[in-house]
C-alpha cells in the first residue's frame, strides 16, 4: 500500500488574488490605471473609468483562462523568457547557469 502524501494536494496551488497569482493580478491592475491615465491625459475623463474597467475585465479574464490551463502561467510569461538565448540551428536552447561558449 503506498503511504498518502504528508503535503495537502490543494495546498500545492499558487497563492490568487481574485483567481491570478499576483504578479498577474499586477499586471492586470497597471493595465487598467494606464488605460485611465490616458483617458484623462487625452482630455476623454467621462471615458476614464469604463475604459479602466473593461482593460481590467479583458486582461483578468484572458490571465484567469491561462491560469486555469496552467497553474504556473505567470512564472512561464514573466521570467521563463529572460533565459532563453537567440536563435540557434536546431531553434532555441535554454542557458542557464554560466555564459555559453
Amino acid at each position: 500500500m503506498k503511504a498518502a502524501s504528508p503535503v495537502l494536494p490543494q495546498i500545492q496551488r499558487p497563492i490568487t488574488i481574485l483567481g491570478l497569482p499576483p504578479a498577474l493580478f499586477g499586471l492586470t491592475s497597471a493595465g487598467a490605471f494606464v488605460a485611465i491615465a490616458l483617458c484623462i491625459w487625452s482630455g476623454l475623463m467621462p471615458l476614464s473609468l469604463p475604459a479602466g474597467v473593461a482593460v481590467f475585465l479583458i486582461l483578468w479574464h484572458r490571465f484567469w483562462r491561462a491560469t486555469r490551463a496552467d497553474h504556473h502561467h505567470d512564472r512561464v510569461l514573466l521570467t521563463a523568457r529572460r533565459w532563453w538565448k537567440g536563435r540557434l540551428r536546431s531553434g532555441r536552447a535554454l542557458v542557464a547557469g554560466s555564459a555559453r561558449r
